[in-house]
């Protein structure tokens, strides 16, 4: 008797998060119906189905809901990026939390980790963007590697579903010092797609912020590829 191939679920929370994994897996867009897409493709013999999930804990709880509503998913995985915490991540690095907690709530959740691989350190999902530094210092004290917006919100629906799942963040910025800008989310839809009028205010009133919007894209561009290199390889382990 044949084996029903497992099925990934993979989260995005932005488009640039997604991009990567489209192009290295492949994906294919995919009319779920109700206004909704999602991605789907293969790696080996697991089928991967991937959503962009939006910015933000509340978009992020919805989304997992609304997919595990729809299929069945043998495992889920957060692939996205982060921003860094402490002397231990540098950019492009790769963070495998052993423990995530819910910035806003303490509710606390640990992911499934695949093959071996050996997680480390605390990640802290809010809708906060950016801390002051006394309570920078706590957290980094208190074991937090790396910020996002996202990856609580997935974990603890899949803990309330029973459904095991993963966290592959790649460190795409520093979460821990004043360069942090929370005005770059302005320049970002609700899917982490450019908003080219924001972006355009934003240069025209902070010229010098060109080298910063350039730092910030070229470690992006690493963070996002480190996290789907890891989400990819991390299916055969399913």
């Amino acid at each position: 008797m044949t084996e029903t191939p497992k099925t990934v679920a993979m989260l995005a929370p932005m488009v640039p998060e997604l991009a990567p994994l489209k192009k290295k897996i492949p994906l294919e867009k995919t009319d779920a119906g109700n206004g909704a897409f999602t991605h789907e493709g293969r790696v080996g013999d697991v089928r991967v189905v991937a959503v962009i999930t939006g910015i933000g804990t509340g978009p992020a709880r919805e989304t997992t809901e609304r997919l595990l509503d729809g299929i069945k998913v043998d495992h889920v995985m957060v692939v996205g990026i982060a921003g860094g915490m402490g002397p231990t991540v540098d950019i492009g690095d790769l963070v495998l939390p052993e423990l995530v907690i819910h910035g806003d709530t303490g509710r606390e959740t640990r992911p499934h980790t695949l093959g071996g691989a050996i997680a480390r350190g605390t990640l802290v999902t809010s809708d906060q963007f950016g801390y002051d530094p006394e309570t920078t210092a706590k957290m980094i004290a208190d074991g937090c590697v790396a910020v996002d917006m996202e990856t609580s919100a997935v974990g603890l629906v899949c803990d309330a579903r029973g459904v095991p799942w993963s966290t592959y963040r790649g460190i795409s910025d520093r979460g821990d010092d004043d360069t942090v800008d929370p005005e770059v989310l302005k320049m970002a839809g609700p899917d982490g797609s450019g908003n080219f009028k924001a972006l355009a205010w934003y240069l025209l009133r902070k010229p010098w912020k060109i080298a910063y919007l350039a730092r910030l894209g070229k470690g992006t561009v690493k963070a996002v590829n480190a996290a789907a290199d890891a989400a990819i390889a991390a299916c055969a382990n399913v």
